[in-house]
């Protein structure tokens, strides 16, 4: 057996470095299972409580509301301003999202 003196930083620089095939996207078939694991994913806008819409092929959820002002900020200067809520989705997270939301 051959000794590998060789370091990786993740499964995907392994499986590259032993011309393994990529791993296979897990998707649910049934329709309303599917959509179940939507609607957990996204979450709910915690300033209007609408859900969170997926941006495709991305790592970013924001509210799908139009309404929604978002978070309010108040300056130094006492203006108030008001940031869009997002949520920023990990390398893990962004995976997950393109295997739900991506046809």
């Amino acid at each position: 057996m051959q000794k590998v003196n060789e370091h990786f930083h993740s499964f995907d620089e392994l499986r590259e470095y032993m011309n393994l095939s990529p791993k296979p996207r897990m998707k649910t078939r049934n329709k309303s299972r599917l959509d179940a694991q939507k609607k957990s994913f996204a979450g709910k806008c915690p300033v209007c409580k609408s859900p969170l819409k997926y941006i495709a092929g991305s790592n970013v959820l924001v509210c799908s509301n139009e309404e929604c002002a978002g978070y309010p900020h108040k300056k130094k200067n006492g203006e108030i301003v008001y940031e869009p809520v997002m949520r920023f989705l990990d390398k893990r997270g962004t995976d997950i999202g393109m295997t739900l939301f991506d046809e």
